[in-house]
Protein backbone atom coordinates (compact mmCIF):
# COMPACT_ATOMS: atom_id res chain seq x y z
CA UNK A 1 0.00 0.00 0.00
CA UNK A 2 1.51 3.17 -1.02
CA UNK A 3 0.69 6.64 0.91
CA UNK A 4 0.71 9.59 -1.31
CA UNK A 5 3.50 12.02 -0.45
CA UNK A 6 2.09 15.03 1.44
CA UNK A 7 2.99 18.70 -0.41
CA UNK A 8 4.71 21.08 1.74
CA UNK A 9 2.04 23.38 1.67
CA UNK A 10 -0.05 20.25 3.56
CA UNK A 11 2.64 19.85 6.27
CA UNK A 12 2.93 23.29 6.65
CA UNK A 13 -0.68 23.77 6.86
CA UNK A 14 -0.61 20.59 9.56
CA UNK A 15 2.24 22.45 11.71
CA UNK A 16 0.55 25.49 11.71
CA UNK A 17 -2.86 24.36 12.47
CA UNK A 18 -0.64 22.38 15.90
CA UNK A 19 1.14 25.09 16.70
CA UNK A 20 -2.58 27.68 16.98
CA UNK A 21 -3.57 25.23 19.78
CA UNK A 22 -1.68 26.18 22.06
CA UNK A 23 -1.88 30.07 20.67
CA UNK A 24 -5.50 29.95 21.01
CA UNK A 25 -5.12 28.57 24.74
CA UNK A 26 -2.75 31.47 25.61
CA UNK A 27 -4.45 34.22 24.01
CA UNK A 28 -7.99 33.30 24.52
CA UNK A 29 -10.43 34.19 21.82
CA UNK A 30 -8.31 37.32 20.60
CA UNK A 31 -8.08 35.96 17.18
CA UNK A 32 -9.71 38.61 14.95
CA UNK A 33 -12.59 36.42 13.29
CA UNK A 34 -15.23 37.91 15.64
CA UNK A 35 -16.82 39.10 12.24
CA UNK A 36 -17.33 35.72 11.01
CA UNK A 37 -19.73 34.14 13.68
CA UNK A 38 -20.55 30.20 13.72
CA UNK A 39 -23.35 29.63 11.62
CA UNK A 40 -23.22 32.34 8.75
CA UNK A 41 -20.91 30.74 6.17
CA UNK A 42 -22.95 30.01 3.98
CA UNK A 43 -26.55 31.12 2.47
CA UNK A 44 -29.32 31.14 5.24
CA UNK A 45 -30.86 27.38 5.97
CA UNK A 46 -27.64 25.56 4.20
CA UNK A 47 -26.46 22.79 5.99
CA UNK A 48 -23.06 23.23 6.33
CA UNK A 49 -23.63 26.22 8.54
CA UNK A 50 -22.46 25.59 11.77
CA UNK A 51 -24.85 25.85 15.08
CA UNK A 52 -25.40 28.81 16.44
CA UNK A 53 -23.14 27.67 19.74
CA UNK A 54 -20.46 26.29 17.88
CA UNK A 55 -18.87 26.12 14.48
CA UNK A 56 -19.96 22.85 13.31
CA UNK A 57 -23.51 21.66 12.78
CA UNK A 58 -24.91 19.01 15.03
CA UNK A 59 -24.51 16.53 12.33
CA UNK A 60 -20.87 17.47 11.82
CA UNK A 61 -19.98 17.47 15.23
CA UNK A 62 -21.70 14.05 15.77
CA UNK A 63 -19.68 13.14 12.59
CA UNK A 64 -16.10 14.14 13.75
CA UNK A 65 -16.63 12.85 17.13
CA UNK A 66 -17.60 9.27 15.97
CA UNK A 67 -14.44 9.60 13.37
CA UNK A 68 -12.15 10.43 15.92
CA UNK A 69 -13.31 7.56 18.30
CA UNK A 70 -12.63 5.19 15.62
CA UNK A 71 -9.29 6.35 14.59
CA UNK A 72 -8.14 6.66 18.10
CA UNK A 73 -9.99 4.66 19.79
CA UNK A 74 -9.31 3.94 23.64
CA UNK A 75 -7.12 1.03 24.48
CA UNK A 76 -4.77 0.98 27.86
CA UNK A 77 -5.12 4.85 27.15
CA UNK A 78 -7.84 7.04 26.26
CA UNK A 79 -8.83 7.53 23.09
CA UNK A 80 -9.16 10.78 20.70
CA UNK A 81 -12.86 11.28 22.06
CA UNK A 82 -11.55 11.08 26.06
CA UNK A 83 -8.83 13.22 24.87
CA UNK A 84 -11.25 16.24 23.65
CA UNK A 85 -10.23 15.98 20.39
CA UNK A 86 -13.05 17.30 18.33
CA UNK A 87 -13.13 20.45 20.59
CA UNK A 88 -9.82 20.91 20.32
CA UNK A 89 -10.07 20.70 16.42
CA UNK A 90 -13.46 22.52 16.31
CA UNK A 91 -11.52 25.35 18.52
CA UNK A 92 -8.30 25.52 16.16
CA UNK A 93 -10.46 25.90 12.60
CA UNK A 94 -13.18 28.45 14.32
CA UNK A 95 -10.73 30.63 15.89
CA UNK A 96 -7.89 30.25 13.57
CA UNK A 97 -8.78 29.35 10.28
CA UNK A 98 -10.38 32.80 8.42
CA UNK A 99 -13.35 32.88 6.59
CA UNK A 100 -12.10 31.21 3.21
CA UNK A 101 -10.33 28.30 5.59
CA UNK A 102 -13.36 28.12 7.07
CA UNK A 103 -15.47 27.41 4.48
CA UNK A 104 -12.82 25.00 2.75
CA UNK A 105 -12.46 22.75 6.06
CA UNK A 106 -16.09 22.63 6.67
CA UNK A 107 -16.41 21.78 3.10
CA UNK A 108 -13.53 18.61 3.45
CA UNK A 109 -15.23 17.16 6.50
CA UNK A 110 -18.53 17.43 4.43
CA UNK A 111 -17.26 15.40 1.89
CA UNK A 112 -15.75 12.78 3.88
CA UNK A 113 -19.10 12.63 5.50
CA UNK A 114 -21.20 12.25 2.36
CA UNK A 115 -18.18 9.80 0.79
CA UNK A 116 -18.55 7.04 4.06
CA UNK A 117 -22.13 7.63 3.97
CA UNK A 118 -22.08 6.65 0.03
CA UNK A 119 -20.14 3.64 0.53
CA UNK A 120 -22.98 1.75 2.84
CA UNK A 121 -26.40 1.24 2.86
CA UNK A 122 -27.19 3.61 5.16
CA UNK A 123 -25.81 7.25 6.02
CA UNK A 124 -22.98 7.15 8.60
CA UNK A 125 -25.21 8.46 11.39
CA UNK A 126 -27.47 5.87 11.07
CA UNK A 127 -25.30 2.96 10.69
CA UNK A 128 -24.55 1.06 13.63
CA UNK A 129 -20.94 0.80 15.37
CA UNK A 130 -19.88 -1.96 13.25
CA UNK A 131 -21.11 -0.90 10.42
CA UNK A 132 -19.32 2.54 10.79
CA UNK A 133 -16.09 0.90 11.62
CA UNK A 134 -16.32 -0.80 8.29
CA UNK A 135 -17.08 1.82 6.82
CA UNK A 136 -14.06 4.20 7.94
CA UNK A 137 -11.92 0.90 7.34
CA UNK A 138 -13.07 0.49 3.28
CA UNK A 139 -12.70 4.15 3.18
CA UNK A 140 -8.84 4.22 4.65
CA UNK A 141 -7.82 1.84 2.66
CA UNK A 142 -9.06 3.44 -0.44
CA UNK A 143 -7.61 6.74 0.37
CA UNK A 144 -3.96 5.42 0.87
CA UNK A 145 -4.40 2.97 -1.98
CA UNK A 146 -6.71 3.63 -4.70
CA UNK A 147 -7.75 7.32 -4.17
CA UNK A 148 -11.37 8.03 -4.86
CA UNK A 149 -14.15 10.40 -3.98
CA UNK A 150 -13.18 11.89 -0.28
CA UNK A 151 -9.92 10.98 -0.61
CA UNK A 152 -7.73 14.04 -0.15
CA UNK A 153 -10.24 15.29 2.52
CA UNK A 154 -10.31 11.87 4.14
CA UNK A 155 -6.18 12.00 4.87
CA UNK A 156 -6.44 15.27 5.84
CA UNK A 157 -9.01 15.17 8.82
CA UNK A 158 -7.24 11.76 9.60
CA UNK A 159 -3.69 13.82 9.90
CA UNK A 160 -5.53 16.80 11.91
CA UNK A 161 -7.26 14.43 14.31
CA UNK A 162 -3.98 11.94 15.01
CA UNK A 163 -2.21 15.34 15.62
CA UNK A 164 -4.33 16.57 17.43
CA UNK A 165 -4.44 13.87 19.65
CA UNK A 166 -1.16 13.72 20.42
CA UNK A 167 -0.77 17.73 21.62
CA UNK A 168 -3.39 16.41 24.60
CA UNK A 169 -2.37 15.74 27.76
CA UNK A 170 -3.51 12.11 27.34
CA UNK A 171 -1.69 11.41 24.50
CA UNK A 172 1.67 12.77 25.40
CA UNK A 173 1.82 11.05 28.84
CA UNK A 174 -0.66 8.40 28.67
CA UNK A 175 -0.08 7.11 25.20
CA UNK A 176 3.50 8.07 25.01
CA UNK A 177 5.66 7.29 27.70
CA UNK A 178 5.85 10.49 29.73
CA UNK A 179 8.97 11.50 32.34
CA UNK A 180 9.32 15.49 33.62
CA UNK A 181 12.59 14.76 35.03
CA UNK A 182 14.05 11.66 32.75
CA UNK A 183 17.49 11.36 34.53
CA UNK A 184 20.45 9.57 32.13
CA UNK A 185 19.58 10.15 28.55
CA UNK A 186 19.94 6.34 27.03
CA UNK A 187 19.55 7.22 23.14
CA UNK A 188 19.08 3.76 22.09
CA UNK A 189 16.69 1.43 24.36
CA UNK A 190 15.08 -1.53 22.91
CA UNK A 191 11.18 -1.15 22.36
CA UNK A 192 10.29 -4.22 23.87
CA UNK A 193 12.12 -2.75 27.38
CA UNK A 194 10.15 0.53 27.77
CA UNK A 195 6.44 -0.57 25.48
CA UNK A 196 5.94 2.88 23.71
CA UNK A 197 7.63 5.58 22.59
CA UNK A 198 8.65 8.72 24.12
CA UNK A 199 7.33 12.28 23.81
CA UNK A 200 9.27 14.48 23.41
Amino acid sequence: MTQPQASRRDMLQGLLALAGTGALAACGQQTGQADVPAGTLYPKGDPRNGAASGFYTEELRSFVSQLSDIIVPDTDSPGALKAGVPERLAMVHENWLDRQGKIEWLTKVQEVHDALSADGDRSFAEADAEARLAMVKAMDEKAYDKGGNGADAYRQLKREIVGAYYTTEAGCTEELQWLATPGDWKACVPLKEIGRTWAV
